[in-house]
């Protein structure tokens, strides 16, 4: 029970910090401005760029990217990923 308890008031504590719906799925993104245009990638992803003319185009593009990319779309798709050694 106290474990519930907990999980809800953590639930709360961050979608009121963040703003985020902690269910949401996240991921990194690196992003910059270059000539009036954004471009960007997913950082597990970086050799695949997307461009927007706005941040938030240039967002919509990584998720439909993201999309792509993890659903198998892209054959061949190299992804970078965490190896644990020890």
């Amino acid at each position: 029970m106290i474990s519930l308890l907990f999980q809800q008031a953590f639930r709360n504590l961050f979608s009121f910090f963040t703003g985020l719906d902690p269910t949401m799925e996240t991921r990194k993104i690196v992003v910059w401005q270059h000539a009036g245009a954004w471009l960007g990638y997913l950082q597990e992803y970086p050799d695949y760029w997307t461009q927007g003319d706005t941040l938030e185009e240039l967002r919509e593009n990584l998720k439909d990217l993201y999309s792509e990319l993890s659903g198998g779309m892209i054959d061949g798709a190299r992804h970078v990923e965490d190896l644990v050694v020890s």
